[in-house]
């Protein structure tokens, strides 16, 4: 339970959770919902904010309509959301490191 997964309910709710199969059902866990922020945008707000989620939420598999892998810019966001920290992408990491000269 990694990564997050990109559900969407029977009743089109998208949510951007952890989740866990269980046979008949699914747990999920750390569930955002993704809402668009305009300029073509999306925020995170988190889904059914006044629930207890420690142990996760159940719900029936005919619950679930699918179950898609999310792009890596959507995780990325979904832990920096969950996190606060804010992980950089591919192309702003430096890859290499400059070398010192040393002078007397």
């Amino acid at each position: 339970m990694d990564d997050p997964k990109l559900i969407r309910t029977s009743a089109g709710e998208e949510i951007l959770c952890k989740v866990e199969y269980n046979g008949d059902s699914y747990t999920m866990k750390d569930p955002l919902v993704m809402i668009p922020a305009g300029d073509r945008q999306l925020g995170f707000v988190p889904w059914l904010p006044y629930c207890d989620w420690t142990n996760g939420l159940t719900v029936d598999k005919s619950f679930v309509s699918f179950i898609a892998e999310p792009s890596k810019v959507l995780i990325s966001e979904y832990h920096s959301s969950m996190t606060g920290l804010v992980v950089p992408t591919e192309k702003s990491v430096t890859t290499s490191i400059p070398t010192l000269k040393i002078t007397e």
